[in-house]
């Protein structure tokens, strides 16, 4: 593990190198107006290469001359005109270091290149240049033009934070979703584990057939086994749809957004049912048919206008979706949406999880870090898909995100307005999360690895916001998350000499017993054999239902269905 975190570093070092280019300020005021705390201005991002241009942390302003619409590749036909200049021109044939010693010939400040698309400010002979030299977008040139036509300009590189503060936010609403879907998928799984135990012990009494159907209901209702096989083809269609969303951005975002509203239709039903009928605990139920004489399986009226409900919820966010506080209703329906998925999904066994985590482990540091020496802009595949990459003001819902709260005037450099975290860095160590808990409920060890597992996911989303401070370039979360929260798990399985049980341990499978019909072991017979000892702790296994956990959350909801 050291030695990728060091290639990791040379990766990042590489990439720094090749780019070689930070960001910095351009801004552009009326010449009648010299203090830059007046009068009207803008200001734009630029990019400049540290190692051959020194840019200021106060700007100052010197007489702007646009030749935006000129190819600085030979001298220019009035070069006294350039004297004492910020010289904007055109990116040509010739290299970014042409145009800059022919302007720095004629004794300009500053020269900032417009171009199309991100450029390299690495070139050799470098060494020549004295005068500040910076790229910018070809589109703020035209912004550029609105201002006036006596403008000043000036390059700068102010002081910024390096972190912001909704970095909290997003902290306290991913650790707090995480934790809570754990928390209901963990016990999700431990009683449909209880239940196939209990049906076990049962198997061959007539007297009990309805009741395994209707357990079996319940199971194939309450949540669903996810194994290797099935761990292997998600990644895959992972995969699959980050590059669809790469390639054909503007038409995969709108059925990407379409599935999601009906995922969060879904989620928030599931979240909010539980609460609504503790509130609600009306019996109607709606008459479907006349003739019909079941009517267990009718839906109640407070189900229905709870999906009515979420319904409109969507519908509001998805006409709302690019005003300013639709960021509101979508973190909402995400939390919803995590919740759901956390409390659905059951794996079976740790190295199922062991499994999911190590490959998304490696798709999420390969998407983020290698994939930018693969693409033309020399953005990563999984920035560009999560910022929007297409031409259209879409973007995937598929994220929280919390507008930043610090004033810079480095917004202007941002790409989008949010900062933002994908429900992959919540849903895939939450599962995580959620099956320690399941075995803490199996090993009766007072929620000890639900309560680690949740701490090092917090550590690992904090390392994640610092190493972003850092190197101020996006960061693959399940590069620090999986570590942290694995890692954690199997010290404290090693410590409390479970790592065995952990690892095999599948939560649906009946435990081996030791002599005893009515109790059920909570390590297998391996793990007593090997250290020697029989101080495994035992269950009684009664056939009561007050030996099954049933959290309130759950104890009105399994008997609602929507037809």
């Amino acid at each position: 593990m050291r030695k990728l975190y060091v290639l990791l570093f040379i990766i990042w070092t590489l990439k720094r190198v090749s780019l070689a280019k930070e960001h910095g300020i351009f801004t552009v005021k009326e010449h009648t107006v010299l203090d830059e705390s007046k009068g009207k201005g803008e200001n734009f991002c630029i990019a400049y290469n540290p190692d051959n241009t020194t840019l200021p942390t106060e700007v100052s302003l010197k007489p702007l001359l646009d030749l935006s619409s000129s190819i600085l590749c030979v001298d220019p036909v009035h070069p006294e005109s350039f004297h004492g200049k910020v010289v904007i021109v055109q990116g040509g044939n010739c290299s970014l270091l042409e145009n800059a010693l022919i302007a720095q010939k004629h004794g300009a400040q500053a020269i900032v290149i417009s171009v199309t698309k991100p450029h390299s400010m690495k070139f050799n002979g470098s060494e020549e240049l004295s005068i500040q030299v910076a790229i910018i977008f070809r589109d703020d040139i035209k912004l550029i033009k609105n201002i006036g036509n006596n403008l000043v300009a000036g390059l700068s590189v102010p002081d910024q934070p390096n972190i912001d503060y909704n970095m909290a936010v997003i902290w306290i609403m991913a650790t707090g979703t995480a934790v809570v879907g754990a928390l209901w998928g963990g016990s999700s799984a431990h009683k449909a584990a209880t239940r196939k135990k209990k049906k076990e012990i049962r198997r061959g009494t007539a007297d009990n057939e309805e009741t395994d159907k209707d357990e079996e209901e319940e199971d194939s209702n309450d949540s669903v086994p996810i194994t290797p096989v099935v761990v292997v083809v998600w990644v895959c269609m992972i995969v699959i749809v980050l590059l669809l969303m790469f390639f054909l951005y503007d038409y995969f975002v709108y059925i990407i957004i379409g599935l999601y509203s009906l995922g969060a239709v879904h989620g928030m039903y599931i979240c909010l049912s539980p609460l609504v009928l503790v509130i609600f605990p009306f019996k109607a139920r709606i008459k479907i048919l006349p003739c019909k004489k079941d009517t267990k399986n009718r839906p109640l009226v407070v189900s229905v206008v709870l999906v009515i409900f979420c319904i409109v919820f969507v519908a509001v966010w998805f006409y709302y979706r690019h005003a300013d506080f639709a960021w509101i209703l979508l973190d909402i329906m995400g939390i919803a949406f995590c919740i759901s998925i956390l409390k659905t999904i059951r794996i079976n066994s740790f190295k199922t999880c062991f499994l999911l985590l190590s490959l998304l482990f490696f798709y999420d540091i390969f998407m983020v870090f290698i994939t930018p020496y693969l693409t033309k802009t020399g953005e990563s595949i999984m920035v560009e898909v999560a910022t929007g990459s297409g031409g259209t003001k879409e973007q995937i819902p598929v994220l929280l995100q919390v507008p930043r709260l610090s004033t810079s005037v480095y917004s202007v450099c941002y790409a989008t307005a949010y900062s933002m975290l994908g429900f992959g860095d919540i849903l895939i160590p939450g599962l995580l999360i959620s099956h320690c808990y399941a075995f803490d409920l199996k090993v009766n060890s007072k929620r000890i690895y639900l309560i680690t597992t949740s701490i090092a996911y917090g550590i690992g989303l904090l390392l994640t916001f610092l190493a972003l401070a850092i190197m101020q370039i996006g960061q693959p979360a399940l590069l620090y998350l999986v570590p942290t929260t694995v890692g954690t798990a199997l010290l404290v399985a090693k410590y409390r000499g479970e790592v065995r049980h952990l690892w095999n341990g599948c939560l649906d499978k009946k435990d081996e017993d030791d002599g005893d019909s009515n109790a059920v072991s909570s390590c297998p017979s391996s793990r007593m054999a090997e250290e020697g000892q029989n101080t495994c702790h035992k269950r009684a296994s009664s056939n009561s239902d007050s030996d099954i956990l049933e959290p309130l959350i759950e104890s009105e909801i399994l008997n609602v269905h929507i037809n």
